[in-house]
């Protein structure tokens, strides 16, 4: 990527069995994705996802989305 170029970005959008993932450069959707996490601890695979994806993309800006906690009206 050469300073001109757009910024590759790496879009998070994190749950708690469910992971949303985009890659953009510019405005431009270059790869999406929700991944699913049956179990309990969900970190390591969510590492080696994100690790994986950094690797292959090389993003430059890292964009995570609030954890939104959802209550019962019950």
């Amino acid at each position: 990527m050469t300073p001109s170029s757009p910024r590759r970005i790496l879009a998070v959008d994190p749950g708690m069995q469910y992971l949303g993932i985009a890659i953009l450069e510019g405005e431009e959707l270059i790869w999406y994705g929700v991944k699913t996490f049956p179990g309990h601890d969900t970190r390591p695979q969510i590492r080696r996802d994100l690790t994986s994806l950094r690797q292959n993309y090389q993003p430059t800006v890292l964009a995570v989305e609030e954890t939104f906690y959802a209550q019962s009206l019950l």
